[in-house]
């Protein structure tokens, strides 16, 4: 009897003796998680749960002193704070030295792809993330992730405010559109769990947003408050699946929308539900990380609240950190009161507080060395960009058989101002593709007399060109007056009555069809960067391969969503 008792006890020794290194080892990080909150004033464990913006390009014009006075966890930056490559290093380096004693800080931008990019040449311009769902690879999100945590973490920047999980299933939706990679919540899941995969192995958060789905929304809520009615099963099936597959992966952090869901909570925008945020995204969706807020300063919140007060309702809610351009000092008194007078339980503050040092404590060495500023814009990296832009690029229509264009043919291109010019514009491309020639006329397109003359010119050019491609832009029935889809519209039909072949090539939203249903040949690049114009000219002329042919990541009007 005592010979088996002793040779249970050996067993258990030594699979303790298994256990324990991995066991100690956690157990450790927690107490020191644990142990260094408890050191915090509670002005430094607020302080930890806001990441704002900051004024200027140097950290002496007022973000450093602002985040040492406040102990701020992070900042944010804008395109007013970004100028050079070695200026956002020395920015980012610069506002380290206030950080808190042995806390890095977070320091967040959004950089999305395409059209949400603060950060502008020589930095890799990553195409749109439709763009990428257009390409059907998930690989290329993957390779798109790693390329931007690179020359992220070569400016200093530890945080993306990406990628986006909406799933974009109306072509009204005036904010997300190509932000979204697509309109089928099983490809939104995979394109965002391999860009986010690809972002945190190279050592930079993500953040997947906007909690629980911005993509069913008509109205932006940068202006107003928009309102999903859509059913609980319904939200359940389409808006959350890339939120939970995100999870799955261990997104570092989820963003809110400033959205309500009635069938959710009635009364509430996500960002201030604890039913959304606590009972939905933590007890069903199993979320452990930190919840960041949608950037308070936005009309949908602002148009209630101060941003001090959306803080601390938003906190109250079950958010961990509260984003805002502008506004920090409001927002740390606000939420150090409201611990004070009851509002706020001390013991909340803790757990979000621990939350945010866990992040950092996990990540504090791979941001300690920084790559080189010779990854930004490196060959490897552009051609990642450039391999997205080739095949993303969808012909949706070639009813006369238009495509491809003969080398040496003769191009009209009329475009609008705001998309890339010279050598990185599109005639330029078309002239790499093989076009003989390319006249550009530009049009702006919030000028009445532009408008004018550039129709004017275009008409009275065009039958002696082989071809006019027309890039529209924004010019679907539901965009904003600024971008004038009726004058776009009209002069597509006065071009095609002149009987050259017009081809139309949305290099925006891939719903402009809708405004001209008929036009014979039409195809969607999904953005306008240098990569996805080149896209756009190597298709006209078939200089794209056979085997990388985009397809459409959503439903284009009149047809209905594809779900799931």
């Amino acid at each position: 009897m005592q010979g088996r008792a002793a040779l249970v006890v050996g067993i258990l020794a030594a699979l303790l003796l298994a256990w324990t290194p991995v066991a100690a080892s956690e157990l450790d990080f927690e107490f020191m998680v644990h142990r260094v909150v408890a050191r915090m004033t509670l002005e430094e464990k607020v302080g930890q749960l806001i990441i704002a913006g900051i004024p200027g390009t140097r950290p002496e014009d007022g973000g450093l002193e602002l985040v040492r006075r406040l102990h701020l966890g992070g900042v944010v930056y804008l395109a007013s704070n970004v100028d050079t490559p070695a200026q956002v290093r020395a920015l980012s380096e610069g506002l380290q030295r206030g950080a808190l004693a042995g806390l890095p800080l977070f320091v967040a931008i959004d950089h999305e792809g395409g059209l949400v990019m603060r950060l502008r040449e020589p930095v890799t311009q990553l195409p749109d993330p439709m763009a990428i769902g257009a390409t059907g690879d998930p690989a290329l999100a993957r390779q798109a992730g790693a390329v931007a945590a690179a020359e992220l973490l070569a400016l200093g920047i530890n945080f993306n405010l990406a990628p986006v999980l909406d799933v974009n299933d109306t072509p009204a939706n005036p904010v997300i559109g190509r932000r979204s990679f697509g309109d089928r919540p099983s490809e939104v899941a995979a394109f965002g769990v391999a860009y986010l995969e690809g972002l945190q192995a190279g050592g930079v958060l993500a953040s997947g947003k906007h909690f629980p789905g911005h993509g069913h929304a008509d109205t932006d809520s940068h202006v107003a408050l928009p309102v999903i009615d859509r059913s609980l099963g319904w939200l359940t099936a389409i808006d959350l699946t890339p939120f939970r597959a995100a999870i799955a992966a261990n997104v570092a952090t989820i963003m809110t929308a400033h959205v309500i869901y009635p069938a959710l909570d009635p009364d509430r925008p996500a960002t201030l539900s604890p039913a959304i945020l606590r009972t939905l995204l933590r007890d069903r969706l199993g979320f452990n990380g930190p919840i960041l807020t949608d950037a308070l300063g936005m009309a949908a919140i602002s148009a209630e609240y101060s941003p001090g007060e959306a803080a601390v309702r938003s906190l109250q809610a079950g958010a961990d950190v509260a984003l805002l351009v502008d506004g920090a000092e409001e927002v740390h008194s606000a939420l150090v009161a409201a611990v004070r007078n009851g509002r706020l339980p001390l013991a909340s503050v803790d757990e979000s507080a621990r939350r945010v040092v866990r992040l950092k404590l996990r990540y504090r060495d791979r941001w300690a060395a920084p790559p080189p500023l010779s990854v930004i814009g490196s060959p490897a990296h552009l051609a990642v960009a450039d391999e997205i832009g080739r095949r993303a690029v969808t012909v949706v229509r070639d009813r006369d058989g238009w495509l491809p264009l003969a080398l040496g043919s003769r191009v009209l291109v009329v475009r609008p101002t705001l998309l890339p010019s010279g050598e990185r514009g599109l005639a330029a491309a078309l002239r790499r593709a093989g076009a003989g020639e390319a006249l550009e006329i530009t049009v702006a397109l919030r000028d009445a007399e532009s408008k004018a003359l550039a129709r004017e010119e275009a008409l009275a050019a065009a039958p002696r060109y082989d071809a006019v491609i027309v890039a529209t832009h924004w010019a679907d029935p539901w965009s904003g007056p600024g971008s004038d889809p009726a004058w776009q519209r009209e002069t597509i039909e006065a071009l095609r009555a002149t009987g050259v072949p017009v081809i139309v090539a949305a290099t925006g939203d891939p719903y402009d069809l809708a405004s001209f249903p008929d036009v014979p040949a039409y195809l969607v690049t999904y953005g306008a960067t240098p990569a996805q114009l080149q896209g756009l000219a190597d298709r006209i002329f078939g200089r794209t391969p056979p085997n990388a042919v985009g397809r459409l990541p959503v439903a284009l009007p009149p047809e209905q969503p594809r779900f799931p």
